[in-house]
């Protein structure tokens, strides 16, 4: 009976290629691992900023709302103690609070308005919204004057 022991390996090649092997083989594995991290990272920042984009639109519609309300920005601007108006709008999972308040004329020229161009009251309008399933907030302000009529 033959024994099946003896292999004969060339001189310089002891296994050599299996060690070749292996380390190409974990090289790979880790270039798929590091690469799968990535994309959830994208994936993620994606989802943040579509979540971001979402809170701001929401408080831009909640300042066009409080802009269409005629009631609201006129009590902001009959205000001579410059007392906020504050409303407060629920779309969905967005919750939004819209302060209205009516600037001094050091607020006005702070926020670059000139008071001596136009005759009006200017006020301040601020959206502030938080997206409660996610935790997103967006804070929009928005200036207007409300034209004070002579008569």
């Amino acid at each position: 009976m033959k024994s099946c022991n003896n292999i004969n390996l060339p001189p310089n090649q002891q296994g050599m290629a299996l060690i070749v092997v292996l380390i190409f083989l974990l090289l790979l594995t880790m270039l798929g691992v590091n690469t799968m991290g990535a994309s959830n990272l994208e994936e993620r920042m994606a989802a943040n900023s579509q979540n971001l984009m979402g809170a701001f639109q929401t408080s831009e519609s909640a300042i066009a709302e409080v802009i269409g309300n005629t009631a609201v920005t006129n009590a902001a601007a009959g205000s001579n103690t410059f007392t906020p108006v504050v409303n407060s709008y629920t779309f969905g999972t967005h919750s939004t609070t819209v302060t209205t308040t009516r600037m001094s004329s050091t607020n006005a020229s702070l926020h670059g308005y000139t008071l001596d161009m136009f005759d009006g009251v200017p006020i301040d309008i601020v959206a502030d919204t938080q997206i409660t399933s996610n935790g997103a907030r967006s804070t929009n302000t928005q200036g207007g004057l409300i034209p004070s009529w002579k008569g």
